[in-house]
């Protein structure tokens, strides 16, 4: 099994409202997919979907090269962990008596627990009352009772809203551990793109109910590398060399040039007595692209 999640044609419409439209995806084992679009473009339904908590219009999800329906989605449960828009947990509760109300659901082992809620950093406050929790303290119980039962799939739908900085920087760690030591395909969804940046090795990009884009991070960064700068001891014998190059200042701009690529023109360049003095790219970030990807449409 090479894909945990395959998603196809997927469509949702609440009356006369589209929310999604003819969405296609996959998300191979081990990934961490970030998964990203405006505000209303149909990402919490999408994840909602996949964890069977809302019906498409149509379209199938396949969840571990099985068929997602109402009668085994209650056979995934031990394997998949989501949080989707808002932490659960009851506010009477404590945070570990939160943890083994799950545990008493779907019988994982009682080191889960602990594990969960240290790995979160609640483990000095497992004994206090969910009511007395801060907003990124319910937040983190949320991230706690979806992994507590060490799920091979993780759906997490903005799990640094009300984190500070530092909660922000350990949720990106929390993230990259689970994929790297626990084997968890992780999807995730975020505001905060330098952090998905950071993490995703692969994204999706929703815009207005479409998908707009799914490929590896450096399918997605490479697609939208800038020109290469290349400064050379005589610009004209080097506009020559490459038909589609223009003068930038002192030197020569070529478009479309992927980093594998890189090396052939420098090469070419050498090859024709040319001194190179500078080779530069300036990185789009992940926020450029996205902002240029949703503009477009």
């Amino acid at each position: 099994m090479d894909n945990v999640i395959s998603v196809e044609h997927l469509s949702k419409t609440y009356g006369k409202t589209t929310v999604l439209s003819d969405v296609s995806l996959t998300i191979p084992k081990g990934a961490v997919y970030g998964f990203i679009g405006p505000n209303g473009a149909g990402k919490s339904t999408t994840m909602k979907i996949i964890l069977g908590l809302v019906q498409p219009s149509k379209g199938e999800v396949e969840v571990f090269g099985e068929r997602l329906t109402s009668r085994n989605r209650r056979d995934f449960m031990l394997k998949v962990g989501g949080m989707i828009e808002e932490p659960a947990g009851y506010s009477h509760l404590t945070g570990i008596e939160n943890l083994e109300v799950v545990r008493r659901l779907l019988g994982f082992p009682r080191e889960n627990i602990e594990w969960a809620l240290d790995i979160v950093g609640l483990g000095q406050a497992k004994n206090k009352k969910v009511s007395q929790y801060s907003l990124g303290m319910k937040q983190r119980l949320g991230i706690a009772l979806a992994i507590c039962r060490r799920p091979a799939l993780l759906v997490l739908d903005e799990p640094t809203n009300g984190l500070d900085p530092y909660g922000i920087d350990e949720m990106r760690d929390l993230l990259a551990h689970l994929a790297a030591n626990e084997g968890t395909t992780i999807m995730v969804s975020s505001h905060i793109l330098s952090e998905l940046e950071k993490v995703s090795t692969h994204f999706g990009i929703l815009n207005k109910g479409k998908l707009i884009f799914e490929g590896s991070r450096s399918q997605l960064l490479n697609a939208h590398s800038p020109s290469l700068f290349v400064r050379v001891d005589n610009v004209e014998k080097c506009l020559s060399l490459f038909p589609s190059a223009s003068q930038v200042g002192g030197g020569v701009e070529l478009p479309g040039i992927p980093d594998h690529g890189i090396t052939k023109v420098c090469e070419t360049i050498i090859a024709s007595d040319l001194q190179i003095l500078e080779v530069t790219r300036s990185r789009e970030s992940l926020e450029e692209i996205f902002m240029s990807l949703t503009a477009e449409r």
